[in-house]
């Protein structure tokens, strides 16, 4: 029984031991465990494992004890019990149960003789206690279990009992686990992550922007608001974006504050209505106060509440001036409740009095003044009401701001006020700039008293709110020029900085305090769209008929998705919002309501994260895997696993309960990934599973796509009825406290019969509220359509605040690719002088940027049709609805020239072009030209946009990334036509892609490249996906990912040679590893991709491959299978099985069926989107001969001379039968006609009639039949092997028959795509006929000269690609393509070493599939002909296993497993230059493979299958050597049983040591002769042999030693350390009695005057010890010998596999000796550890540094130990590089190259091998690296770390660096086919030997009579087309 995270397993039937108890403990309480480290954790074995499970994680810490209760009644019981849950206790006496809820609360229930017993266990309990809650709730059966199994009790922690795999996967999910949140928190984000939170209980989405309002009045704090936005904003900016990630935007209403505003008297409104959203956005300060001296003007109010103007014009007498002036200027409005009067526009009002605003304005003034105090004096009016109507715009934002603010926390933490006092300003009265700082009597220095009196009042509270850290004073002196910025700049900088260190302690206080569930992405993501279903819901009325269809579905039987459909603006997204909110309610209230239950809900591209299906997929993935209590870890992040991964989420229902998931629009899903082709849905759905989809009807054809997969769940959401919007259209009035007359209500009415679509009734109440009851609304106000609403909303605005600052406004909102912030938009806006323009015609601002109020005022009259929404970690805006989305691209957007511009400058302020103090140019226009007195139009600004650098914040512990840029930048580079720039900016630069991976994911880097249709991108983003698996482990393995792909592409494309030298500049600094060619399987070659299929499939029947609607696909199946498996070729991507019968499958013209016989009756249809049976069709018994299907029909022919039959598969049924005994049959491409034959004769019926309408004769029985579509015409080839044509009068009913060809080796023929050819297929040739006169065209008999075919081979396969362009053929192991029309070859390809059984092409794509011997699959990418690019690198089948380079040559040398070949390869780019085939025997392989040092030889050491009689056997290391000139390519010497071969340093000298008798038992009696050979100057070589001591063994390898002596001599010499035996006899019997051994130093002198020299330790060193013994010998880098001997050494062990080998553990010392002179140069006491193996210790290139076999460093010059590397290597691979800086070597899974630094063990770069790696080399120019692969790859690597090193010079001299002229692709593939000449030869032995083992049948006298007649008949028919080689 599955409990969520609780697991019980069923006990037995016989009383089993007590349970195990597994609680997860808190950190600390795991930590304290794991130190204790008792027996008592250790697991019990197998055969002693309890029956009876508890495991319980998740629970909270804050529980310390348990809940004991006993109860009667099962109300008292605690947590989600339920009676279903009950299980039956082992002895029968009572029932349990085990529960848990919300992840805090795990419940043991037991119920015996009716009385209940409950007890609670916590993670922080001690055994013990567990033990007793157990007793006390399971009673008897819990205590008498424990005395009878006590040994089986083990309470422990579950980290204790979990494998090494387990505690990987735990380690990995700890960053999901949550322990970091409270209970609080976490019931918060359990309770959201389910579904189960109301939605007044979500949580506050406080947004990720600081958005700060400005209050002062007007004129007096000019200089300090210009000052914060020229040095204080763009810091506070960049600030908060670089350490949170947040935007910063500073809103100052009092800077350009348009006359509309003044006429219309919004303008305190809107300040009021600002500084309300500053404070619901702002995530920390929100209101900053600069108060002066200077009280600020008191507004007329807009409104006045009808009882307070009651009040007023109580005050005065009627009729009288004033009461006349007030009911003029303010008019009653009966559409708000409660009414209001309304202050009439002052246009309107000048117009009436015919007087200046101004006058009236003051007037009114003092009239409302007078009659407000009079109303309070007579208690009518409050003196609040009195405050508001007389209160400045300042103390109105003060008020809203400071002191109306509740929470004392708030006003602590988003407050600030600055006071500034002049102090001698009153003094200073009578200056005519005074009035601007301080309120004076109109025409009068006299100090307004009631104004500063209001003003000390209005400072008094403020003060008295706020603490002082948020208040700050300033006193400064006046000047003639007031507040100036030279005078006063000490103040104006004092007062910056602190406005700045303030804002940013306040903002840094916010960061602190937020809840940390605010860095979880999931938590985000979910949020976000529950919050959209919250607004959603709160104006939704009606659609209760659909909403109970959604309950019928949730708890019906139905295992299908539920689909919803509608047109845009029907309200699908309001109805799927509010069924998501009742699903608990509905389940809860229906019989399933103790059922557990989890709601997922996406809104599909509300956010960035549900635009794409991978990223939706992967979020919902996490989800479900959070639910289910899966690891998260292991949700996939490519998209074809993370695809099979959802489907099977979704079908196997692992969610303990009922689990629902809905998904709204998935027409807004971006195509990427193929989204809309639907094939991530399951078409059938677990029992427990529900999942509920929206789209739109039409689009993307995703509705058809659906009815394919899903049978009957279908809800339309249409029009509301007309009573319904009547009923909504009231609700919302009354939401918004308003009303509409009768009369309004008329014109509402009639709107609504023409249209009642949810999104128009949103339109048409947004006009309504506008309504003045006194207005006089026109008739035709209220548009009839959606468009034409939103069309009437862009016009009003337009006129209101200016078409062009409405229309780039809008423009950008809706071209910008996720949407833009405000803070963005005016940064944007501020970038676009034709706005400024517009803006400034009658005066030059003080910064020329958009005055924030413009905005604003727009903002508020469109804010209902835009939502705020997170994207990219900040809040942005962006359309609510796709309609406005619409019709703002066709107003805006629409032109090119408008499209491109607006894109443009949204590109040049992501890519920072005039950020900072870059002063933009523009041009002034001709009136404030004028206005200014300007000479020149042409000036330039500063417009104090941010930077845009892509990494905003990098520290040692995190970087925070630019995501806006990364997101926003290649949209608009692309949109605005920039493509040079967006290559060079983005795609192609590596900066930009490194950033990205590390900021975001590959998919999204791959999602943005789909954006750009270009060769360069394309390939590059080939690449990324091929390097897929190693950048998501390590993005600094970017850039060998980068270069090992797209090197071969460095010549042909400019950009990538570009992008390539990027990526070998940074190597420094990511990964030292530098590849010197392609290491990697490359893009942009003919070959796309390959795969291996199942081994099932045995034949090539078994595969096909067709086009359908989703791509390429192929099926493979054999005949007995059930199972058929199915591949997306054009992706390569592995769809889900399909299971169906056994049989062979056919598929369907258009690929939309598939079509198997059964059991010789019947026809199964599978349709191949969602994989179900369409139709079960019996057709009656036969066997099935021959099948053809076109789009709708299929028609077949039997056995049994009833035939054919044709089925019609879209109605699923027989359409007729006939009773011909045919053998082929045929459709014609309209499905108009139908053909088949009845002995010779060929049959034309109509389709669907059924008439006969012809009859043709052909020369023999057709075998295959091929309609043309352009007449009544079709092909017939015969079973003599004819090709005729038969032309149809359907007319007049006669045929004519025409002979085309005749070969009796013909196999099939292929009619063109475009019908003017027709491929004719033949064992060993090829025809290419035209259709138009029949006749040949070409011939094509062989394949290109130079190639290896066997002979035997065929063609296989033959084929046409789009528009009959080529002809592609496969023959062998080859694919030929020719030109068509030329017939001349294009490219010869190879696939592989396995032969080629079946070739396919496409009719759409330009691809070709084949299909090889040894069931691997090949794509070939026909458009990348033009490429010689090889798609994966092997040099070699299978592993390479052995290597070596010479860098002096410039070659390298390697060989595999099991063959006798060995591979050259030039290490200048890594391609096969020669072959040394060692033996032509199939038995024989090579095991290893040298080269000379200067690269002149190689030695090949192979194993030989047959060595004869006179072989030595028992000897593993015998091999056959061979060794080659590496100038000829030819053998030089061989030697049959050679063990060593070893080389001087300049290659004069080849020492062969040779086995003459080998005794595995005793090596004493071992014999080998020493052979040296000299290559002389005319290519001879001498050869002298030398023996060893007697009974001696070799210790160490042989090495040749060469030097000079003083007198210019050459000095040459055999250097090794040998184990020689000295053997005592009996001096009677001479029986050998004992033995005692010695190691020397043996020296063999060459020449004339050759000598043998021996050398113990002892001759050495005066003070050695009788056992000192030498161990090892190597030669320095000064050409001296390096002498490693051991102390007390006796023996050297010996193994007949491997020989003599040192002893292990002893103290090891050293000495450098001259062999010429005798002389000792130094001697070490000891070099490295007595456990040191000296076989797998590696010397530097000076021998400084030593690395021994334990990872252990040495400084052999200072003789002391540096390091050991903990790094894990591969054992014996890791080596020493760049002089023993470095070690380098292969990872301990051999997966990657990893680089240490030896002086620290600092692990300093890995290489990922995307495989496994066999083997590793570094040359001897310490830097160059070779690794062998298991998949016959050999990458060649420089290593380039110290930053000394010149990189850039050495890096650039590489080949593959450099442009290279190619030569022709042909000479190219024959020079490449040429490698692999060898493997072909052995493939075409084992081919011949298996015929020879086949009986072959002889022919009949009557086949060969037939054959010599057909042949005769054929010559006469032969055509004059030339041969094509």
């Amino acid at each position: 029984m599955d409990t969520g995270h609780v697991v019980t397993i069923d006990p037995p039937e016989s009383p089993p031991p007590p349970p195990v108890v597994v609680v997860e403990k808190p950190a600390e309480i795991q930590r304290e465990s794991k130190r204790r480290k008792t027996s008592s954790v250790t697991s019990p074995k197998k055969s002693d494992q309890p029956d009876w499970i508890i495991v319980c994680d998740k629970l909270p810490t804050k529980y310390r004890g348990a809940v004991i209760g006993d109860f009667t009644d099962t109300k008292q019981l605690k947590g989600p019990w339920s009676d279903k849950h009950w299980r039956q206790l082992p002895t029968g006496q009572g029932k349990y149960q085990i529960q848990q809820a919300n992840s805090k609360q795990l419940y043991v229930t037991s119920q015996q003789d009716g009385l209940y017993r409950q007890g609670l266990l916590m993670p922080t309990m001690p055994n013990a206690t567990i033990h007793r809650i157990l007793k006390m709730v399971l009673r008897d059966i819990y205590t008498g279990a424990l005395e009878r199994y006590g040994h089986h009790v083990k309470f422990k922690h579950q980290d204790d009992v979990q494998n090494p795999q387990e505690q990987t996967s735990r380690d990995l999910e700890a960053e999901f686990r949550y322990t970091h949140l409270s209970s609080e928190e976490m019931d918060l984000l359990d309770g959201l992550f389910r579904g189960k939170l109301q939605l007044d209980e979500l949580p506050g989405r406080k947004s990720k922007v600081v958005k700060l309002f400005i209050s002062s009045t007007f004129t007096d704090m000019q200089e300090e608001r210009n000052a914060l936005v020229e040095n204080v904003y763009p810091r506070l900016r960049q600030y908060c974006r670089d350490q949170y990630g947040m935007d910063f935007q500073a809103v100052d209403m009092r800077w350009g504050v348009p006359p509309e505003a003044m006429d219309d008297h919004s303008a305190s409104d809107m300040c009021m209505d600002e500084l309300k959203h500053c404070q619901q956005l702002s995530f920390g300060p929100n209101f900053v106060a600069l108060i002066g001296q200077k009280y600020g003007q008191c507004p007329l109010p807009a409104a006045v509440q009808k009882t307070d103007f009651d009040a007023i014009l109580l005050s005065f007498e009627e009729q009288n001036e004033s009461s006349k002036l007030l009911t003029t200027c303010y008019l009653r409005d009966q559409n708000t409740i409660p009414s209001m009067y309304r202050l009439q526009h002052a246009s309107v009002v000048v117009e009436i009095l015919g007087k200046p605003w101004n006058e009236v304005e003051e007037q009114l003034r003092l009239i409302l003044h007078m009659g407000a105090r009079r109303a309070v004096e007579r208690a009518e009016m409050t003196r609040e009401s009195e405050r508001i109507l007389r209160a400045s715009v300042t103390e109105h934002e003060i008020y809203a701001g400071v002191i109306t603010v509740h929470k004392e926390k708030d006003r602590e933490n988003n407050i600030v006020v600055y006071l500034r006092e002049i102090e001698d300003l009153k003094e200073n009265t009578a200056d005519s700039l005074a009035k601007r700082y301080i309120d004076l009597y109109p025409d009068s220095a006299d100090v307004n008293i009631e104004a500063s009196a209001s003003l000390q009042e209005l400072k008094g509270k403020t003060i008295s709110k706020l603490p002082i850290f948020n208040i700050r004073k300033s006193v400064i002196k006046w000047s003639s020029k007031g507040i100036d910025s030279k005078l006063h700049a000490g103040y104006l900088l004092k007062m910056c900085n602190h406005f700045y260190r303030t804002v940013e302690s306040l903002v840094d206080r916010n960061m602190a305090r937020r809840n940390k569930l605010a860095d979880d992405s999931l938590f985000h993501e979910v949020s976000q769209h529950w919050s959209v279903a919250k607004g959603r819901c709160n104006t939704f009325v009606g659609r209760n008929e659909l909403l109970q269809t959604v309950r019928e579905y949730l708890l019906g039987e139905s295992n299908q998705a539920l689909v919803v459909y509608g047109e845009s603006g029907s309200g699908k997204t309001s109805f799927m919002a509010k069924a998501s909110s009742l699903v608990n309610s509905n389940i809860t209230k229906s019989p399933r309501g103790d059922i557990n239950l989890a709601i997922v809900l996406r809104f599909i591209g509300t956010t960035p994260r549900s635009s794409s299906i991978q990223q939706l997929l992967h979020s919902i993935s996490h989800q479900i895997a959070y639910l289910t209590g899966s690891y998260r870890h292991k949700v996939p992040d490519d998209y074809t696993s993370l695809k099979a991964y959802f489907i099977d989420l979704l079908q196997k229902g692992t969610f303990n309960g009922m689990l629902v998931i809905f998904l709204d629009g998935l027409d807004q899903l971006s195509t990427n990934n193929g989204a809309h082709t639907m094939d991530w849905l399951p078409s059938r759905l677990a029992s427990n599973v529900k999942v509920i989809v929206s789209t739109l009807p039409v689009k993307a054809a995703i509705l058809e796509r659906l009815q394919s997969k899903i049978s009957d769940n279908y809800i339309e959401v249409t029009s509301l009825p007309f009573s319904d919007c009547l009923h909504i259209m009231k609700v919302l009035l009354e939401l918004t406290d308003r009303d509409i007359s009768y009369s309004q209500w008329k014109l509402v009415k009639e709107a609504f019969e023409h249209c009642t679509l949810p999104l128009f009734i949103t339109l048409t109440f947004q006009e309504v509220i506008q309504w003045r009851s006194y207005d006089d609304i026109p008739h035709d106000t209220l548009m009839h359509t959606v468009e034409a609403c939103i069309h009437k909303l862009f016009d009003r605005l337009e006129r209101k605040h200016g078409k062009v600052f409405v229309s780039r406004a809008l423009g950008y909102i809706t071209a910008a690719k996720n949407g833009l912030s405000e803070s963005e938009l005016e940064d944007i806006m501020s970038l676009d002088d034709d706005v400024l323009n517009s803006v400034f015609t009658l005066w030059e601002p003080p910064i020329r940027r958009i005055p924030p109020s413009l905005w604003s005022r727009l903002y508020l009259e469109i804010s209902s049709f835009l939502v705020e929404r997170e994207a990219d970690g900040i809040v942005v805006l962006s359309w609510y609805h796709m309609q406005f989305v619409i019709a703002a691209v066709e107003r805006y957007l629409e032109k090119d020239d408008e499209f491109h511009k607006i894109h443009w400058i949204i590109s040049e302020y992501y890519l920072g072009t005039w950020s900072g103090t870059e002063k933009k140019p523009f041009k002034y226009t001709t009136k404030l030209m004028n206005r200014l007195k300007r000479t020149s139009p042409e000036s330039a600004a500063c417009r104090y946009v941010p930077e845009q650098p892509l990494l905003l914040r990098k520290t040692g512990v995190s970087e925070r990334y630019n995501s806006r840029k990364l997101s926003q930048l290649p949209y608009s580079l692309i949109n605005s036509g920039q493509f040079g720039l967006v290559k060079s900016h983005c795609f192609c630069k590596f900066e930009w892609i490194y950033t990205k991976l590390k900021a975001t994911s590959l998919q999204q880097i791959i999602a943005d490249f789909t954006l750009f249709e270009d060769r360069e991108t394309e390939l590059v983003a080939d690449a990324l996906r091929m390097s897929g698996s190693a950048l998501k482990l390590d993005p600094n393995c970017l850039g060998p990912e980068i270069c090992g792909r797209l090197l071969p592409h460095v010549s042909k494309y400019p950009i990538i040679r570009n992008l390539v030298h990027q990526c070998d500049l940074i190597s420094q600094s990511h990964c030292p590893l530098v590849p010197n060619c392609q290491i990697y399987s490359a893009p942009g070659g003919p070959l796309q991709y390959e795969c291996e299929i199942d081994n099932e499939i045995k034949s090539a029947v078994d595969v096909d491959v067709f086009q359908n609607p989703d791509g390429i696909l192929m099926t493979a199946k054999p005949f007995y299978s059930t199972c058929l498996k199915v591949w997306e070729l054009t992706r390569g991507e592995i769809r889900q099985d399909m299971q169906m019968p056994t049989g062979q499958v056919h598929h369907s013209k258009d690929g939309r069926y598939l079509c198997i016989f059964t059991k010789n009756k019947c026809v199964t249809v599978y349709k191949t989107d969602c994989s179900e049976v369409y139709a079960n069709v019996n057709y009656g018994y036969g066997v099935v001969l021959h099948v053809n299907i076109s789009k709708q029909y299929l028609a077949f022919t039997t056995d049994r001379g009833v035939g054919p039959i044709v089925i019609d598969l879209e109605m699923g049924k027989v359409l007729h039968k006939f009773s011909f005994y045919a053998h082929t049959v045929a459709i014609s491409p309209n499905e108009s006609f139908l053909a088949f034959n009845s002995g010779r004769s060929v049959l034309l019926y109509s389709l669907p009639l059924m008439e006969r309408k012809c009859v043709g004769q052909t020369s023999d029985d057709p075998v295959q039949i091929i309609f043309t579509s352009k007449a009544a015409k079709c092909f017939v080839l015969t079973q003599t092997k004819f090709l005729e044509s038969v032309q149809f009068d359907v007319t007049n009913r006669v045929s004519k028959t025409h002979g085309v060809i005749h070969d009796l080796e013909i196999k099939e023929f292929t009619l063109s795509h475009t019908e003017k050819y027709i491929l004719v297929r033949s064992l060993r040739c090829l025809y290419i006929i035209g259709t138009m006169h029949q006749n040949i065209i070409h011939r094509i008999q062989q394949m290109p000269p130079g190639t290896f075919t066997e002979t035997m081979s065929t063609f296989s396969g033959a084929g046409f690609t789009p528009k009959d362009v080529m002809v592609v053929a496969s023959r062998y192991t080859y694919i030929a393509v020719w030109n068509t029309e030329t017939g001349e070859p294009v490219r010869l390809l190879q696939a592989s070493v396995s032969p080629i059984v079946k070739l396919f092409t496409s009719n759409v794509l330009n691809k070709a599939v084949s299909f090889l011997q040894d069931n691997i699959l090949q794509v070939w990418n026909l458009d990348n002909l033009d490429a010689d690019i090889q798609h994966a690198n092997e040099v070699i089948k299978g592993p390479v296993l052995s290597l070596d380079i010479s860098t002096r040559s410039s070659k390298i040398i390697c060989s595999g497993n099991k063959i006798a070949d060995a591979k050259i390869l030039n290490t200048a780019n890594g391609t096969v230059i020669a072959t040394l085939q060692h033996s032509c025997e199939l038995g024989d392989y090579i095991t290893d493979v040298r080269l000379s040092p200067l690269g002149r030889y190689a030695v090949t050491k192979a194993v030989i299958s047959d060595r004869g009689e006179d072989a030595i056997i028992g000897c593993k290391f015998l091999t056959d050597d061979i060794i080659w000139d590496m100038k000829t390519l030819k053998k030089i010497y061989q030697v049959k049983a050679c063990r060593y071969v070893s080389f001087n340093e300049s290659s004069s000298l080849i020492c062969i040591t040779e086995i003459l008798f080998y005794n595995p038992y005793d090596w004493v009696s071992n014999d080998y002769t020493i052979t040296i050979l000299r290559p002389e100057t005319d290519g001879t070589l001498t050869a002298n042999q030398y023996k060893l001591p007697e009974w001696s063994e070799f210790l160490t390898k042989p090495i040749l030693y060469s030097g000079t002596q003083n007198d210019d001599i050459r000095y040459d010499a055999v250097i090794t350390v040998i184990q020689t035996c000295i053997k005592s006899y009996h001096q009677v019997t001479r029986v050998e009695v004992s033995r005692s051994f010695e190691q020397k130093l043996f020296i063999q002198t060459l020449g004339e005057n050759a000598e043998e020299k021996v050398v113990l330790v002892q001759d050495l060193l005066k003070h050695a010890d009788p056992n000192d013994r030498f161990l090892d010998v190597r030669v320095t880098p000064g050409n001296q010998l390096f002498l490693i001997y051991g102390k007390n050494v006796e023996e050297a062990p010996f193994d007949s596999d491997k020989g003599l080998f040192p002893p292990p553990n002893i103290h090891k010392g050293a000495i450098i000796y001259d062999p010429i002179t005798g002389c000792i140069i130094r001697h070490y006491f000891s070099v490295v550890k007595p456990d040191s193996d000296l076989a797998y210790t590696y010397f530097s290139s000076s021998g400084s540094i030593i690395l021994d076999s334990n990872m252990r460093v040495f400084d052999q010059v200072k003789t002391k130990h540096i390091a050991t590397i903990g790094t894990q290597f591969k054992p014996n691979s890791p080596q020493l590089a760049l002089d023993g800086k470095y070690v380098i070597g292969l990872s301990k899974d051999t997966s990657s190259v990893l680089v240490v630094r030896t002086s620290d063990g600092q692990k300093k770069g890995c290489l990922f091998v995307h495989g496994h790696a066999t083997c590793l080399k570094v040359a001897s120019d310490d830097r160059t690296v070779i690794v062998g692969c298991s998949d016959g790859r050999v990458m060649i690597l420089s290593l380039i770390l110290e930053l000394s090193d010149p990189c850039r010079e050495y890096i650039d001299k590489l080949p593959s660096r450099k442009c290279i002229k190619q030569m022709s692709l042909m000479k190219l593939d024959l020079d490449n086919i040429c490698t692999t000449t060898p493997e072909l030869v052995r493939l075409s032995q084992k081919l011949r030997d298996k015929m020879k083992t086949s009986v072959r049948k002889q022919p009949s006298f009557q086949t060969l009579t037939t054959a010599v007649t057909l042949t005769n008949r054929a010559n006469r028919m032969k055509s004059t087309a030339c041969c094509i080689q």
